[in-house]
């Protein structure tokens, strides 16, 4: 299914409004009632980290039963999941248990949608959307960018050393994201294939936006 990046702004801001709550009853891809882990407890009394449980085992499974996918490329797959589910699990430790969590999910999210393009085929049946290549004049680096229809929604941009998960928020047209960063907020604004970029005490930056091929 393809996507102009228009549609994708409007399947995101439906997502926000129509997405299981936080404090609702959660579904996560496991059964709650047999949680092992402190973590998957988490998970099972929050929305949005449940929808972001069931987003990330559906493209998990449509990578691992990919056809073009060698033994060698299918062992490295299951090694790098069991690796993420350790340090999922190890975020019970973490000072915000709920951000190291959210964290964790949607970066695995976007590293599979990266790696693995034949997840991008069924995304009429998901949350997430990517990756989208973006330019922005005076960044210095081409960036990154995919969205998590989650509850509340996210997107998670990286360029060069930096990665950046932010959180949608109330806008009046487009989609506004933003993160608490050191200095103050950073925003990333982005209406149809373009966008705005505005980190704190740096001048606002104009991107372009375009769909990976």
């Amino acid at each position: 299914m393809h996507l102009s990046i228009g549609r994708t702004c409007t399947l995101a801001i439906a997502a926000v409004m129509t997405a299981v709550l936080p404090g609702e009853a959660a579904e996560p891809s496991f059964d709650c009632a047999k949680a092992e882990w402190p973590v998957e407890s988490l998970i099972c009394g929050n929305g949005q980290l449940a929808a972001l449980d069931v987003e990330l085992a559906r493209l998990y499974g449509l990578a691992r039963d990919s056809a073009d996918l060698s033994d060698e490329q299918s062992n490295a797959l299951t090694a790098s999941q069991r690796t993420w589910l350790k340090q999922r699990n190890e975020c019970a430790e973490a000072s915000n248990d709920h951000d190291c969590v959210e964290n964790a999910y949607v970066t695995r999210i976007a590293a599979l949608r990266e790696s693995y393009p034949s997840v991008r085929a069924d995304d009429d049946k998901g949350i997430s959307l990517g990756p989208f290549d973006v330019t922005c004049k005076g960044l210095g680096a081409p960036a990154t960018l995919t969205f998590v229809n989650s509850d509340p929604a996210v997107a998670y941009l990286t360029w060069a050393e930096h990665a950046l998960l932010l959180t949608q928020g109330m806008s009046g047209s487009g989609a506004r994201y933003t993160a608490e960063t050191k200095g103050g907020e950073t925003v990333f604004w982005n209406k149809g294939n373009e966008a705005t970029f505005q980190r704190p005490g740096k001048d606002e930056l104009t991107c372009d936006i375009a769909k990976r091929k």
